[in-house]
């Protein structure tokens, strides 16, 4: 690719992780700025503290785009600003998933929380496919 042209990275906070200094970390010890013109742009936030990220989306606004990482914490990160999922069950029932999340954003908040019911139940299924996934 041109390395003129900006590199667009997701950050993927798990639990306990500190953002501070994960960012901070990238920015000192790597060249993303320098030879990428970095443009951090969306964080996957898997960290389950609601706070935290009730907090970065305070403090960047709509700079950054947050996605839940977590399938139960999908409705609470949309109710903190969050726009959307990448998880597990945002790719093995993408339909499902993105209703949820457009209902959700479209003020549908019945429809998505029926939606959200339904789909924790496919977690036994999901964590089968995990296990075979690994196991390959």
């Amino acid at each position: 690719s041109d390395q003129n042209e900006p590199m667009l990275i997701v950050i993927d906070l798990k639990k306990g992780s500190d953002k501070d200094l994960i960012i901070n970390y990238l920015l000192k010890n790597t060249d993303l700025q320098i030879s990428y013109n970095y443009n951090i742009v969306a964080i996957k936030e898997a960290s389950g503290n609601l706070s935290q990220i009730a907090e970065i989306k305070s403090l960047c606004g709509d700079e950054l785009s947050i996605y839940s990482g977590n399938d139960d914490q999908i409705l609470p990160i949309l109710s903190v600003g969050g726009i959307g999922v990448i998880s597990v069950l945002s790719n093995v029932f993408p339909n499902d998933t993105h209703k949820m999340v457009i209902d959700y954003l479209g003020g549908n908040t019945d429809d998505a929380t029926k939606a959200r019911d339904i789909l924790l139940q496919t977690q036994p299924i999901q964590q089968n496919i995990i296990d075979i996934i690994q196991k390959s």
